[in-house]
């Protein structure tokens, strides 16, 4: 009975172990998944009065501070669709911050923008998914 026991704790403890230094994805993708929620966040990035595609849009967890411009500083990035629409889903409820650079190619210059964002059950909604907009300038 001991013997087993022993058994037992042992692989607990194993598991436990591999399961908590399992390092983060270096990937930067949307569906990672240590996000481990069940919102679907929608940014649009806009210059003036018209969405970007292609802009890089980076999001950083817990952060109710603008972490800078190092793409290093944040823990997931997307690339905005032909629509500007970057989609980040299963986020969890809690602050994020958001930056954005890219290229606007019908003025051919350079653009960035950031925003911080608390998603709360209030602001998500029933369905669990929201839109922000991010707005890039020069």
């Amino acid at each position: 009975m001991k013997f087993q026991l022993l058994i037992l704790l042992s692989i607990f403890l194993s598991l436990t172990f591999f399961i908590s230094c399992k390092k983060k994805s270096g990937s930067y993708t949307a569906s990672n998944t240590d996000l481990k929620g069940n919102v679907t966040l929608y940014v649009h990035a806009v210059h003036h009065t018209y969405t970007l595609a292609n802009i890089t849009v980076y999001l950083k967890k817990g952060a109710t501070l603008y972490p800078g411009t190092d793409p290093n500083s944040y823990d997931y990035k997307v690339v905005t669709d032909a629509n500007g629409v970057a989609e980040f889903d299963q986020l969890p409820l809690g602050a994020v911050w958001i930056y954005g650079l890219g290229m606007d190619t019908y003025i051919n210059r350079s653009v960035t923008g950031n925003t911080g964002i608390e998603l709360s059950q209030s602001y998500v909604g029933r369905d669990n998914k929201t839109d922000l907009t991010l707005y890039v300038s020069e």
